[in-house]
């Protein structure tokens, strides 16, 4: 019940600080562009800059755009089951470090997909691009999967054959 309570507090601090989880997924971003050779790019609070064409373009995160207010229904579900005796903490911290995962890999692609797109359609049409179709097709897969990870974890027996029989 306390696990559960305290994942509620969690769910809390997300929505308290979801421009602050806004301006870390832009310097992760900024970081994952520059790993990958898509762009050398800096970050200036929540928004990433690059060079497109000899012109220093960029995007920011919005919150409407961060994995913050992704993060609010499955962490909410997870603590109320877990406050009703529905999930074992096991599960239910697998299950949040897998779908939080999942949601923050499938974000710093949808924003990597941006920044690829400005660079090889330029600026005005790659964002256009990246935001209506490429970006919409890497968050509607990804959603798809994290869902189906996070059905997973929540419905299996067991998560690993440790031989037990959690539920």
């Amino acid at each position: 019940m306390v696990a559960g309570l305290a994942l509620l507090g969690t769910v809390a601090a997300v929505l308290v600080n979801l421009e602050q989880i806004a301006e870390a997924e832009a310097q992760a971003n900024a970081v994952l562009v520059g790993l990958v050779g898509l762009a050398d790019a800096e970050h200036i609070q929540r928004t990433v800059v690059f060079f497109v064409d000899n012109r220093l373009v960029g995007f920011v995160v919005t919150v409407g755009c961060s994995v913050g207010l992704l993060l609010v229904p499955p962490i909410s579900i997870i603590a109320v089951l877990l406050v009703g005796g529905r999930l074992s903490l096991r599960r239910a911290l697998a299950a949040c470090m897998l779908i939080g995962s999942a949601l923050v890999l499938v974000n710093q692609l949808r924003l990597s997909a941006a920044v690829g797109s400005m660079k090889l359609w330029g600026f005005e049409r790659g964002y256009e691009i990246s935001h209506v179709f490429i970006g919409s097709m890497v968050t509607s897969v990804g959603l798809v999967l994290a869902i189906a990870i996070f059905a997973s974890v929540l419905t299996k027996t067991r998560i690993l054959r440790t031989g037990s029989n959690e539920r």
